[in-house]
């Protein structure tokens, strides 16, 4: 099977018809990873900037042409830390099991996001790697590790 990226912008036709597929995969990650987010606002999130054009979010899917369909996404933001510095976030980067993704695929990937960050004036990408495996894929891209972030639940009443 073989699989291209495609950056999921609102000019590219193929984009607005993978969408679906997208959200959908976008909407999945986000229940299984980080549960406590809201997955739908994720979702519409990313569906207005995406609309609007803006660019404050970044998607790419790994295309499957002959199948049509997405077997991989990578998901990313700009945060904004002390409202001064702002940096590019990749939230979510998978792939479909079974896809032998090529080294040069993952670099084409990487350089596409690295443009999108490039083109907002980024100083630097970072990504959230909340298990030992996700940390392993940023490290073979050149990411290394930075602030760790913990967390205390609060029950606010519920």
């Amino acid at each position: 099977m073989h699989v291209r990226p495609l950056v999921m912008t609102k000019d590219e036709p193929m984009a607005w018809a993978l969408m679906p597929a997208f959200l959908y995969r976008v909407y999945d990650f986000t229940c299984r990873h980080d549960p406590a987010m809201d997955a739908a606002a994720v979702c519409r999130d990313f569906e207005a900037d995406f609309g609007s054009g803006a660019g404050r979010f970044f998607g790419l899917s790994l295309v499957d042409d002959e199948a049509q369909k997405v077997r991989g996404t990578l998901f990313a933001g700009i945060e904004i830390y002390r409202a001064r510095y702002p940096y590019g976030m990749v939230y979510q980067w998978e792939r479909d099991r079974g896809i032998e993704e090529p080294t040069e695929l993952t670099h084409t990937c990487l350089q596409m996001l690295e443009g999108w960050a490039r083109l907002h004036q980024l100083p630097r990408i970072r990504g959230l790697a909340e298990t030992p495996s996700r940390v392993r894929l940023f490290r073979m891209v050149g990411f290394s590790e930075g602030p760790v972030i913990i967390n205390k639940e609060l029950s606010n009443g519920r």
